[in-house]
């Protein structure tokens, strides 16, 4: 017999995991000169502050007088999307050269990015990525398209979206 309280999505959504970016054309984990990697803090798209996020955001269009343009329902995604990033600071990404600071803007543009975006969102929708013991989630990679987790000290296997 399981216990539910064990597999609370919802609760334990809210824990932000690690995934360290792969590189798009090697599949690989990026690294810099000193072998720190480039990390990212997931949540999972289950979780209540998502919830929260998506009726902020679905309550304020609601609210409008006209409908959603396609342009503002995009930005709308990416909103969302850069959300699930926003619980814990990232780590070892830069833009043009300079860390790229830990806020909400920068975080959108990130996701905007959509060989990351397809990561993060990805691991987000993977409930075991957040129902996995602590040991398990210590460094964890988007090994496969399907959100399998690895080590970031193993090389990724393969994605069928490369």
């Amino acid at each position: 017999m399981f216990d539910l309280a064990d597999l609370d999505i919802v609760a334990k959504g809210d824990d932000a995991q690690p995934l360290d970016l792969l590189d798009p054309r090697t599949n690989t984990v990026f690294r810099d000169d000193q072998g720190n990697v480039s990390r990212v803090y997931v949540l999972s798209i289950y979780s209540d502050t998502m919830k929260k996020v998506g009726h902020e955001h679905a309550n304020r269009t609601a609210k409008q007088s006209k409908a959603p343009t396609a342009e503002d329902l995009d930005e709308r995604s990416l909103t969302l999307a850069a959300h699930l990033l926003m619980a814990r600071p990232w780590e070892g990404i830069s833009l043009n050269g300079s860390p790229l600071a830990f806020t909400l803007p920068n975080a959108k543009k990130i996701m905007a990015q959509p060989w990351v975006r397809r990561q993060v969102e990805t691991f987000a929708a993977q409930e075991g990525n957040f129902l996995s013991s602590a040991s398990e989630r210590s460094s964890s990679t988007l090994g496969t398209s399907s959100g399998s987790r690895g080590t970031s000290d193993a090389p990724a296997a393969p994605s069928a979206n490369g």
